[in-house]
């Protein structure tokens, strides 16, 4: 199998000025899994603490076309 890169899951950018990168690969596992069962995660994420609250509106939010991935990680 071939990788094509319209398959690739989405992610975030690496901010240099920032060192980013941890939180990257964190939001976008998280992004990733809320994305795959919107229904059981979005329940989960509301209620576990206002971080994934926010964070997962700012996902909605790029789901819609809205935002990029990136404002909705730079709002936590």
């Amino acid at each position: 199998m071939t990788f094509n890169e319209d398959d690739a899951s989405p992610g975030t950018q690496w901010d240099e000025n920032n060192y980013s990168c941890t939180y990257d690969a964190l939001f976008t596992i998280l992004f990733n899994i809320s994305a795959a069962k919107p229904n059981k995660w979005k329940k989960i994420f509301q209620e576990s603490n206002q971080y994934l609250s926010t964070l997962l509106d700012g996902f909605q939010q790029y789901l819609k076309g809205v935002n990029t991935l990136e404002t909705a990680c730079d709002s936590v």
